[in-house]
């Protein structure tokens, strides 16, 4: 080896290269260090490809795990909504029966009589109308306004 590349400094970063001598070539002990640091490549690779198999895996379970709690949330949601549903139209059942109550003849009668202070007509008081017998309504889109109609 040349003593001046030995000992000269390298300024890189990276570590000087070896070199043999013409016709020489490494010992049996370097060979074994060579196959030991590509033996620990190998493993590094293995343990990489393992940790990220496991990342994976993770999150796979942590997808379904995600998408569980939506679903949950959403039944949740559904259940209030029913429970909302059901109390609006129970009280929509109420107001039709109170409707019912209060529009019953007998008690419209009773309040106008007491409340309001009004009688049935006494018989000089009803005036009877004559209504042909050809009553008939006009569509309006097919009238036309004429000096008859004002």
């Amino acid at each position: 080896m040349n003593k001046r590349a030995y000992n000269s400094y390298n300024y890189g970063s990276t570590a000087r290269k070896l070199t043999y001598p013409e016709g020489s070539e490494p010992s049996s002990h370097q060979k074994l260090i060579n196959n030991n640091k590509s033996l620990t490549q190998k493993r590094a690779k293995a343990k990489f490809k393992v940790v990220m198999l496991v990342f994976g895996v993770f999150l796979c379970c942590l997808s379904i795990i995600y998408r569980y709690a939506m679903i949950t949330h959403l039944n949740y949601e559904a259940d209030n909504l029913t429970a909302q549903y059901n109390k609006i139209k129970n009280e929509n059942l109420k107001l039709k029966i109170q409707i019912n109550h209060d529009t019953d003849l007998a008690k419209i009668k009773q309040i106008a009589e007491e409340k309001f202070s009004m009688q049935a007509p006494d018989q000089r008081q009803i005036v009877y109308v004559r209504v042909p017998k050809n009553d008939f309504t006009k569509v309006a889109s097919a009238y036309e306004y004429s000096s008859e109609a004002r």
